[in-house]
């Protein structure tokens, strides 16, 4: 009788010690999932700093005056100053001199995006991937300009150039040149692989990149509100319902200087 218990015990004891082993495992599994997930969500969470050329030189000369005149002025100004509290119009006035500088309409025109992989750079087809991905979410707004991609760098509106790191610091930067109406002419937008100190960008910082700096290209300047895509070190990978109004209404508003 004895011996007959301790052969249905043996079963019991390797079926338990089993058990343990599924378990383990699973604990370790979940274990392992929770430390990628952190990982992932640590990086995403990184600001990524926009360093961003702007202000007036030899090649962006002082804007005119909108057309219209006072007028015209004094209406767009007050437009402005009614929707504050919705856009950052406002603080894009003021870092450029009180002017507003975007891309002349002419009823749906199309703007051409050349994306350039530097000599060298760790950049490859995800980083052009990223850039229509964000193309995409800017002609989601329904402006009367639209960003198509494709062409080379020579003829186009827009260059998007990805580089290994940016020598200045920061992560990216947005060249805007303008004419003396305060219509952009040409965008030229750098974005780095990597970040200085050496870990290369996953793909949602890529596409948080991208949607920034071509805000800087439409013509918007920084947002105060760390939500935004617009924000100066940004994560955010959609656009907000403010970086939506502020793009309307300054495509709904004269280029030009709206100084007294």
């Amino acid at each position: 009788m004895a011996a007959s218990s301790r052969l249905r015990v043996v079963p019991l004891l390797v079926a338990a010690a089993l058990v343990l082993l599924v378990v383990a495992g699973q604990v370790e599994r979940y274990r392992t999932g929770r430390g990628a997930r952190r990982v992932r969500a640590t990086a995403v969470q990184q600001p990524l700093a926009a360093t961003d050329v702007g202000g007036l030189s030899d090649s962006r000369p002082a804007s005119a005056p909108v057309a219209g005149g006072p007028a015209a002025r004094a209406e767009a100004l007050a437009r402005i100053s009614r929707d504050a509290g919705s856009t950052y119009l406002p603080e894009t006035l003021e870092s450029n001199d009180s002017a507003l500088h975007r891309w002349t309409p002419r009823g749906g025109r199309v703007l051409r995006v050349a994306v350039v992989l530097a000599a060298g750079s760790l950049a490859g087809g995800e980083h052009i991937t990223a850039v229509n991905w964000a193309l995409a979410r800017w002609n989601d707004l329904g402006l009367p300009v639209r960003l198509e991609p494709g062409g080379d760098s020579t003829g186009a509106d827009i260059v998007v150039r990805w580089v290994d790191t940016l020598q200045q610091g920061g992560m990216g930067r947005a060249d805007v040149t303008w004419n003396g109406r305060g219509e952009i002419v040409r965008a030229v937008v750098v974005i780095a692989a990597r970040f200085p100190d050496g870990p290369v960008l996953v793909p949602r910082q890529r596409s948080a990149l991208a949607l920034h700096e071509l805000g800087h290209a439409l013509g918007l300047g920084h947002s105060p509100h760390p939500a935004d895509a617009l924000y100066p070190t940004t994560d955010a990978v959609e656009l907000s319902a403010r970086d939506r109004r502020t793009a309307a209404l300054l495509y709904d508003l004269p280029a030009g200087s709206l100084k007294e």
